[in-house]
C-alpha cells in the first residue's frame, strides 16, 4: 500500500466540498497487485546505481533515471559527475591516475 502511495497522487472526488481530495490508494488496488504473479506492463529492473556507469557494450551512462538498454535506475545527480562530452586519450589516463591512486589505498 505504501508503495502505491508513493508512486502516485490518489485522489477521489468528495460531494461536500465538490472537490476533488488526497486519499489513500483503494485496497482493491493492492489487492490486484498482490494477487499477481507477473507484471509485463513494469519493465524490468535489474538494479540502482549511485553513480554514472559503463554499459556492457562500452558506452557510459550519465543520466539518472531508469536506462531501457540495461535495465539499470540511476539514483544519482548526474550534475555532481564531472563527464566531459567528448572524452579524449588524455581524459582516460587521467582518470586511470585517479583510479590508480583509490586501489592503492
Amino acid at each position: 500500500m505504501r508503495a502505491l502511495a508513493s508512486a502516485a497522487t490518489w485522489e477521489r472526488y468528495d460531494s461536500r466540498s465538490q472537490d476533488w481530495v488526497r486519499t489513500d490508494p483503494p485496497s482493491r488496488h493492492a489487492a490486484v497487485l498482490f494477487d499477481s504473479t507477473s507484471y509485463p506492463h513494469l519493465p524490468v529492473l535489474n538494479g540502482l546505481t549511485r553513480q554514472p556507469y559503463l554499459r556492457g557494450d562500452g558506452s557510459l551512462m550519465t543520466s539518472s533515471g531508469y536506462d531501457p538498454e540495461t535495465g539499470m535506475f540511476g539514483v544519482f545527480d548526474a550534475r555532481a559527475f564531472s563527464v566531459p562530452n567528448n572524452r579524449s586519450r588524455r581524459d582516460a589516463e587521467d582518470a586511470l591516475v585517479v583510479l590508480g591512486d583509490l586501489l592503492t589505498e
